[in-house]
């Protein structure tokens, strides 16, 4: 057997794999986390998208806001509207993603990225 970590910004996105891996009896191999994958743990990402009426393809996250949750619902999306706290996605890095689910890295046979052109931060984030 395998274990699956999926990684995404999108709420909606971490709410359908989890639905999916419970329907098709795999809760057990796959953990959904919401979250923004890059080199530093800490901080989160407002995420731009289905609360502001969006389409997924339009999604985008905002700039890194380094106090809590609650100083992610204090940044305005460009037309005005306010991203809420559970719109952000926390800032981790490879390294504190493995802590997080407890997965040591040598454990880890295949990392799959697909980080939008953010690659390199990513991987400068693992040990």
């Amino acid at each position: 057997g395998c274990f699956v970590i999926a990684v995404d910004i999108q709420r909606e996105h971490i709410n359908m794999i989890t639905h999916s891996a419970v329907v098709s009896g795999l809760s057990e191999n796959i953990v959904a986390v919401q979250g923004a994958v890059t080199d530093k743990d800490g901080g989160w990402l407002p995420v731009h998208g289905s609360s502001q009426g969006l389409a997924p393809q339009n999604f985008y996250v905002g700039s890194v806001v380094t106090e809590d949750s609650k100083a992610a619902a204090a940044e305005l999306a460009p037309h005005g509207e306010v991203v809420a706290a559970n719109d952000a996605a926390p800032r981790l890095s490879v390294d504190g993603l493995l802590r997080q689910v407890g997965v040591a890295p040598e454990e880890v046979t295949l990392f799959k990225i697909d980080a939008e052109g953010h690659d390199l931060h990513v991987l400068q984030g693992a040990a």
